[in-house]
């Protein structure tokens, strides 16, 4: 290891180890140090600091990188002038445009000229002040194909509350607007089936959790808002108990078989209400093991406007 050859080469050595304190915690600590003989023996000399802490941060980013990495929507990211340092493999899928040809560039290129300049103006404005902006946006593919996306962009701060970055996260709605001017013939009144595919649209955004067989490791937001538990409580849960008592076999099951098709099943709300929900899960690897990035939607909207067009 490290510090043997330190102690062979007689030469200083830098090194991270976990190791177990007095009290039986497991800690995360850097060590410095050098290898000195005197007569036949052997010593060591250095300092050990604990960096628990800071390996606590790295593995929880590291974690989320992953599940940026396996995200189903598209996220990228740009520095605070807007030129673009990272980009999902999603976006990539998504637009046809590969990583290398379009960092360091402005994202206007995915414009297809379907927005005016006040349309861009506000949105720069928006997110410079500090705030998110929401909205739909109609880009262009590398191929020249059109495409609608429902965006959210939001700007970075670092220490200080500057703008460092911005992030955009969106969710290809093609088919949605699709399924709109569907509605919209069917029904003759545009203004109620406008409302009938919203609905639906704002539907489709909801938790996001990651978990380590069926535990969950963290989540997010929409989860909360979604189950009625407070972040806190929903951290260390077992993600079945989110789930519909009579659907969990079906749940657990694909859990097990990981299963990476969306799929509709039953919740159960923290006051336990329960309610139809899509979900789709993926599996990552992680520090030797897997753990399933999973997301939720509540579709109870989307089943009540199945029932009036049903009725209709």
């Amino acid at each position: 290891n490290t510090i043997q050859k330190a102690v062979d080469k007689d030469q200083s050595y830098k090194v991270e180890n976990r190791i177990s304190n007095k009290k039986n915690q497991l800690k995360w600590v850097w060590e410095r140090g050098k290898a000195f003989r005197e007569n036949t023996d052997v010593h060591l000399e250095g300092f050990i600091s604990d960096i628990t802490a800071r390996k606590k941060l790295e593995i929880a980013n590291e974690m989320f990188s992953k599940a940026i990495e396996a995200s189903p929507v598209s996220i990228f990211i740009t520095d605070q002038h807007g030129l673009i340092e990272y980009v999902n493999p999603f976006f990539e899928i998504l637009t046809g445009y590969k990583s290398p040809e379009i960092v360091g560039k402005n994202p206007r290129f995915l414009t297809s000229g379907d927005h005016s300049e006040e349309f861009y103006k506000q949105l720069w404005q928006t997110i410079n002040s500090g705030k998110i902006w929401y909205g739909e946006i109609r880009n262009r593919k590398k191929n020249g194909e059109r495409y609608w996306e429902q965006a959210v962009i939001s700007p970075i701060f670092n220490n200080q509350g500057e703008i460092t970055q911005f992030v955009a996260v969106s969710e290809d709605i093609t088919e949605k607007k699709q399924t709109l001017k569907e509605l919209q013939h069917a029904k003759e009144k545009a203004e109620q089936n406008e409302a009938r595919f919203k609905a639906l649209h704002n539907a489709s955004f909801g938790g996001i959790s990651i978990h380590d067989k069926g535990q969950i490791l963290d989540c997010n937001h929409g989860l909360s808002i979604i189950t009625g538990y407070s972040h806190e409580e929903l951290i260390g849960m077992d993600g079945l108990l989110l789930i519909a008592e009579d659907q969990r076999d079906l749940v657990k099951k694909h859990i097990q078989e990981q299963y990476s098709k969306p799929y509709e099943t039953v919740g159960l709300r923290k006051k336990g209400q329960t309610y139809p929900i899509r979900i789709e899960g993926k599996m990552i690897p992680y520090n030797n093991k897997i753990v399933r990035v999973t997301e939720f939607r509540d579709i109870t909207e989307q089943k009540e406007i199945e029932k009036e067009l049903v009725r209709s």
